[in-house]
């Protein structure tokens, strides 16, 4: 049975919240009003979006599409059970928050003033430093549409991603995400623009990651004092869902025709042995307790000088 063929017989039932999503109400809420305290506030949102109902679309998709990656990943979302948690979140936003975010595109955007469009760069560019830059820098080898762009600038800019750059880099590795930015190797450009996208989206969920568990657990693997062993399960973990994470943008952007169908996404760490991350973790450990680093700046300060070519 087709998602479309599922929502459409779940629509049929009566339905009741599952008590998982019950219990998770007050985090739908909380990513409702997000949105609109946030990236959707304001002076970007007239650019943007051509009316209110379109305003209201994207501020609920985007609450649900955090609500996935926060709580729901664990379910497939091309089945019947996540049509059924989807369509009670938006019936949930549909009845409490559509007036008030309706009034919030009309007083913003009701007497048709409408900012220019280099003030939402500058806005964009205050959330995530350099994603203008990195943009520019995919469109100079890649053709990419409008909606496109604004859809990869914005699932990085939600990801409170601090800055993300391309740079030349020293070490055999694609990108590197750190608490404070995101590294993409240079020569990613050079793969076709779906494989580029899954690293960038990749190395963005591990911002959301940041964002969720705080800098202390992310970077337990290295300093904490769980086994290495432990830390190792722990990074395999991070990754898998971060592969998971790009895996089910990409196909959602394929869905939509903004990226070649032909694409099937990667999952480079499911299958990746855990001696190897055992080795790795091991390695890291022993190079940041030579140098007596413990602190997430300076972790931060230590991966970017190993991985990042200056020349």
């Amino acid at each position: 049975m087709s998602p479309q063929e599922s929502i459409r017989r779940i629509l049929r039932e009566e339905r009741k919240l599952s008590s998982f999503l019950i219990r998770r109400l007050d985090s739908l809420d909380y990513e409702v009003e997000r949105g609109l305290n946030g990236p959707f506030g304001g002076s970007n949102i007239c650019i943007f979006f051509k009316s209110e109902e379109d305003f209201f679309e994207s501020v609920m998709e985007n609450a649900i599409d955090a609500m996935y990656y926060n709580h729901f990943s664990h379910i497939d979302d091309d089945s019947g059970e996540w049509a059924h948690e989807y369509l009670d979140m938006v019936d949930y936003i549909r009845n409490k928050y559509k007036d008030k975010i309706m009034k919030h595109y009309d007083d913003n955007c009701g007497s048709g003033s409408i900012p220019l469009k280099e003030s939402i760069r500058r806005i964009l560019k205050e959330e995530t430093d350099g994603v203008n830059t990195l943009i520019d820098v995919i469109t100079s080898k890649h053709e990419m549409s409008d909606e496109l762009i604004e859809k990869v600038k914005d699932f990085i800019s939600q990801s409170n991603c601090k800055k993300i750059e391309f740079a030349n880099f020293k070490m055999p590795a694609m990108g590197v995400a750190l608490h404070d930015g995101v590294l993409i190797n240079k020569i990613a450009l050079n793969q076709r623009l779906e494989y580029l996208l899954f690293i960038i989206f990749h190395e963005t969920a591990h911002q959301y990651q940041f964002k969720k568990y705080g800098e202390d657990i992310m970077y337990e693997c290295y300093i904490g004092d769980i086994s290495v062993e432990e830390a190792a399960k722990l990074m395999k973990h991070t990754e898998e869902v971060a592969d998971e994470f790009a895996g089910k943008k990409i196909k959602q952007l394929q869905k939509e025709g903004l990226l070649n169908k032909g694409f099937i996404p990667p999952s480079f760490y499911k299958s990746a042995p855990i001696s190897q991350i055992i080795a790795m973790v091991g390695f890291y450990r022993s190079q940041l307790k030579q140098q007596n680093i413990t602190t997430p700046d300076k972790i931060s300060e230590f991966f970017y000088n190993m991985v990042k070519n200056n020349i």
